[in-house]
């Protein structure tokens, strides 16, 4: 990012971008990957155990002033462009399933729709009875009689209301109906079955439908910007990582100086070169042992002090991590410390 003195009015481009969490901000060297980010975040905040971490930016005019989150792929694209990031802790997605609990099953209310059913069934059979009743000869007045008395009995019997009852006695009162008898031993078997815990139903049918009706009703000028504005952020992608292989391609001169023996010098490097790679190469220089040396990144930054001073800041470079990574770029100083051996001791 770009930093401005406000006293002397003077700029330079420094690798390095304004991290905020929980209200703290702090300078951090400016990382190539979104894993490294994650690193540093973790190596200078508290950031719980088993939280994920969440970049958003919204200093950028594509942004409209409000919080655009970076995901992991498209992160290393904009790695040029951070200046400054906010960070937010996000609970795993596996923890928040893990926290809710299965529903327990509830008890299937097919038996009491079976009795509903039947009594409605019994009400038209009365209806029918009492029809037959009316239109039936005089002879046939006794039989009809016993039927329609049956049939009120039973209409008695079924016609309960419904109230807060054991499951087992409406079974028993369909069980008293000859013609539900098949269908209710079906159903005491399936009452008996512990029903399985409720799983998704499966919704790529219904979103290819959905995917289907969009290009239906979309129209062909909607089509053809869609496809440019595609082939326009491919070729912006192209052109990014383009520079980006330029950038560790390029030649460049740092300066890299020791305190013990008091040396410095000038090295010739690329972009792509490991940070070991480079310890090892100014230790044969200063006749220095590379295992107890490491490289510092120095930094110039705007004191908080009153004065309004600059301030020198150190990051430490990761050995395993390529020069350009480690936010290291043409004109940059160094240092190289080497442990004394009562801290080998101690370690």
């Amino acid at each position: 990012m770009r930093i401005t003195s406000t006293i002397s009015q003077t700029s330079e481009e420094i690798p390095v971008v304004l991290a905020t969490l929980d209200g703290k901000s702090k300078f951090l060297p400016r990382p190539a990957t979104h894993k490294d980010m994650q690193r540093l975040i973790r190596a200078h905040y508290d950031v719980p155990d088993g939280a994920g971490l969440q970049f958003d930016v919204s200093s950028w005019d594509v942004c409209g002033g409000q919080n655009v989150e970076i995901t992991e792929a498209a992160f290393a694209l904009l790695v040029p462009l951070l200046d400054r990031i906010s960070v937010s802790t996000v609970q795993p997605v596996g923890a928040v399933n893990r926290a809710i609990p299965t529903p327990a099953a509830t008890p299937p209310l097919v038996v009491e729709e079976n009795a509903d059913s039947h009594s409605d069934r019994v009400k038209s059979e009365s209806e029918s009875s009492e029809a037959e009743v009316s239109s039936s000869s005089e002879e046939d007045e006794e039989d009809a009689t016993t039927r329609v008395k049956d049939v009120v009995t039973r209409v008695k019997v079924e016609s309960v209301p419904h109230s807060p009852m054991p499951k087992t006695r409406v079974k028993e009162q369909v069980i008293r109906t000859p013609e539900t008898a098949s269908s209710d031993e079906e159903q005491d078997e399936e009452d008996n079955q512990v029903p399985p815990s409720p799983t998704p139903l499966p919704k790529t049918p219904l979103s290819k439908r959905r995917i289907k009706e969009e290009v239906r009703r979309t129209p062909q000028n909607a089509r053809a910007g869609t496809s440019r504005q595609h082939a326009m952020e491919s070729v912006t992608i192209e052109s990014s990582q383009a520079s980006q292989a330029s950038e560790t391609e390029e030649r460049y001169r740092i300066s890299v100086s020791c305190a013990n023996p008091k040396k410095e010098a000038d090295f010739h490097m690329r972009g792509r070169y490991t940070v070991q790679k480079v310890l090892v190469a100014v230790c044969n220089n200063f006749h220095l042992d590379p295992n107890r040396a490491k490289l510092m990144l120095c930094v110039e930054v705007d004191s908080e002090e009153e004065d309004g001073g600059k301030e020198s800041m150190q990051f430490e470079c990761a050995r395993n991590e390529t020069m350009t990574q480690a936010g290291v770029g043409p004109g940059s100083r160094l240092v190289v410390l080497v442990k004394e051996n009562d801290e080998d001791e101690s370690d």
